[in-house]
């Protein structure tokens, strides 16, 4: 898998999708010091590498990007929201598919039938609960009055996820499964803002 949505046609739209939430993040949460700056160039230019070059030894190599940008603790908030990007992309692809996660669960023991049954369950419940960690990432970087950023954020997160997704042999993209991560996203907000009022946190920024 090469190149994946670089040719020219529909393609395109999910590298835009993610091209945009990118361009989201240095708009409503712009770097305020340099390490912050240099984050954003080294995630960015990460992120491009890896929907250019999914598979082999490219998520490796976003991986410890990560782990040195993560040598600054106080760069942490930033930097996960940057994760929840490169997380998405590298499981639109093969590492994600249902076929592999049911194949492990099968390997466990069980039916294929109670497989596909668990393995529903599962995925279903890391839409909602991965996009949930997603929205409440990007709404510590931003004021609570900004709240739309972590839903903007999530929501064109979770779109090029499904259009990659409807785009790899091995997998099927689906715009119920956006409206899943957007279930997550609002309980994860819900849930933030609720907890943040009671303790009179209003944000990083």
């Amino acid at each position: 898998m090469v190149a994946t949505g670089v040719a020219g046609g529909p393609g395109q739209w999910p590298l835009a999708l993610y091209g945009l939430a990118v361009a989201l993040l240095a708009w409503m949460a712009p770097a305020r010091t340099t390490f912050e700056a240099q984050t954003d160039l080294m995630m960015a230019l990460t992120a491009a590498a890896l929907f250019l070059w999914p598979d082999g030894w490219m998520p490796g190599v976003a991986l410890a990007v990560v782990a040195w940008q993560a040598r600054r603790r106080e760069n942490w908030t930033r930097l996960l929201a940057w994760l929840g990007l490169l997380v998405t992309m590298m499981l639109s692809g093969e590492a994600g598919s249902a076929s592999r996660m049911a194949q492990w669960f099968v390997s466990l023991g069980m039916s294929e039938a109670t497989a596909l049954s668990v393995m529903f369950g599962l995925r279903k419940s890391i839409h909602v609960l991965g996009y949930a960690a997603v929205a409440v990432t990007a709404a510590r970087l931003v004021p609570r009055e900004r709240w739309f950023f972590a839903l903007g954020w999530g929501l064109l997160l979770a779109s090029a996820d499904e259009l990659r997704q409807s785009r790899e042999a091995t997998r099927t993209g689906t715009w119920t499964d956006v409206a899943i991560d957007a279930v997550g996203m609002g309980l994860g907000l819900a849930l933030w803002y609720g907890y943040t009022r009671r303790k009179g946190w209003s944000g990083d920024s």
